[in-house]
Order: structure tokens, then C-alpha cells, then sequence
């Protein structure tokens, strides 16, 4: 029997892991600009369409899938969502090569060129790189979540120097000049490349109805209701926007 816990509890772990660390900043340095907050979109059609969470810090975001374990990604190959998706990637991927491998700058630009005539928008694999991450458990070692870039399900084989751990992973999403993490605009045109090659009709996402956990100017929980993917992200933007100003006010934020 596998005894790794299931994806929901890897989902928990990793958004409680994300509020405890901002309370901790919060306790050493009397509210730092800083901003953790999340979303968690299961039983939604975000969950097929997205994933099971967009999460962000300090106006950083990143949408992640969670599994129990390695053995769950060919399910997520397979899944006709993702399809268009990984195959798109996996066209840029190609390109990016010939690209990386050819001296001559003329031809370098040609082979763009041709990229973009075939309907291929070359920023969508960085992008992707960034900001769209699996989360799941190892059998090798059970008390660690890893997250893996979404674009490495294209790999024969799984990019061990590719993985990051929860921790590491939180500190790159709080780190301005880290690798993990779309700005708000950046992230949502990448929001808007899943959802089209998701094949789902258009304004499918903006029928759903959630919320935001985070907190207020007084370090109070609340809840911040968002209906549809254009205010979820607006919101997320918004918020990580307010904080920051309140912050650098004479006096910061308040504490509790």
C-alpha cells in the first residue's frame, strides 16, 4: 500500500507552510512588505482547467498541480487539458535548441521568425518555467515536497537538478531577483495561454466564485471574495499593490 499522503494534504501543507512563514516575518521585523497569499481551486472548474492552486508573494504568482507522488505524472500527460499545452512547450523547447545551437545571428532571428509565423509564442516556455509548478511527494523521502517545473513532464526522464524543495521554493517566491515567480501581467497572459490550450470555451473560468485568505492592515485574517479569473488575478495584484504602500508609510504596518 503506497503510504504517501495524498495530493489535498500536500496542498494544506504547502499553504499553512506559506502563512506560518509569513507570520514568523511578521514577528522578527514588525510587517515587512511581504506578502504570502494564496488560493486553493479544488472541486472548481478552475482545478481541470488551472490546477489546485495560485499562490503568490509580494506580487510574485505561480500556479501549481499537486500529485501524491512521480508516478501520477503520465496521468497528467495524459490529461486532454494539458495536451496542447506540453506539445506547444515541447515545439518551443525544439526551436529554443536551434536557436541556442546556430552562431549566426541572421539565422537565429530566421528561425524566430519561423516560430512566430507557425502561431508560437517564444516567451510561453520561460514563462512556464517560472511559474507553473508540480508539487508532490517522494517515497525516498516522506517528509519533503518537490516542485518541479510543469515544462520538465516533456523530459524522458524526471530533471532530478530541476526539483526544488518546499523551503528553497518559498524562499526563490519571496526573493525579488528569484526564479520563481510571473510579475501580475506576465502571469496572467500565461493564465490565459493554459486556459486556451485547455480547449475550454471562452469565459468558462470567469463563473467561479472563491476566495482569497489573507490579511488586513491590522494583521487580521479575512477572507477576500473573487468571482471569475480576471478579479481573482486583479485582486492578487491589488492586494500585494496596498500592502507594499502601507509598508513603506512612515511607521509601516501596523502589528498585533
Amino acid at each position: 500500500m503506497d503510504s504517501l499522503p495524498y495530493e489535498s494534504a500536500y496542498a494544506s501543507a504547502f499553504v499553512y507552510a506559506l502563512g506560518m512563514l509569513e507570520g514568523h516575518q511578521r514577528g522578527t521585523d514588525n510587517l515587512s512588505a511581504q506578502l504570502g497569499i494564496a488560493t486553493l481551486l479544488y472541486q472548481n472548474p478552475f482545478d481541470q482547467t488551472l490546477g489546485d492552486a495560485i499562490t503568490g508573494w509580494d506580487g510574485k504568482f505561480c500556479l501549481i498541480e499537486f500529485k501524491r507522488s512521480e508516478s501520477e505524472f503520465q496521468k497528467e500527460r495524459e490529461k486532454q487539458q494539458r495536451k496542447r499545452l506540453l506539445a506547444t512547450l515541447q515545439q518551443i523547447g525544439d526551436y529554443e535548441r536551434k536557436i541556442s545551437d546556430v552562431p549566426n545571428t541572421r539565422v537565429r532571428l530566421e528561425l524566430r521568425v519561423e516560430a512566430t509565423t507557425k502561431g508560437l509564442d517564444l516567451a510561453l516556455l520561460p514563462r512556464a518555467m517560472r511559474c507553473h509548478f508540480l508539487g508532490y511527494g517522494d517515497k525516498h523521502e516522506t517528509d519533503a515536497i518537490w516542485f518541479l517545473p510543469y515544462p520538465c513532464l516533456n523530459e524522458t526522464e524526471i530533471p532530478r537538478d530541476r526539483r526544488i524543495l518546499m523551503g528553497d521554493f518559498i524562499r526563490n517566491l519571496q526573493n525579488p531577483a528569484g526564479s520563481v515567480g510571473l510579475d501580475g501581467s506576465e502571469f496572467r497572459e500565461y493564465i490565459d495561454a493554459v486556459v486556451r490550450f485547455s480547449g475550454e470555451e471562452e469565459g468558462t473560468v470567469e463563473n467561479v466564485t472563491g476566495f482569497l485568505v489573507g490579511l488586513n492592515a491590522d494583521g487580521q485574517a479575512m477572507l477576500i471574495r473573487y468571482s471569475g479569473l480576471s478579479q481573482l488575478v486583479q485582486l492578487l495584484r491589488q492586494y500585494a499593490h496596498q500592502r507594499r504602500a502601507r509598508a513603506q508609510r512612515p511607521g509601516g504596518l501596523k502589528s498585533t
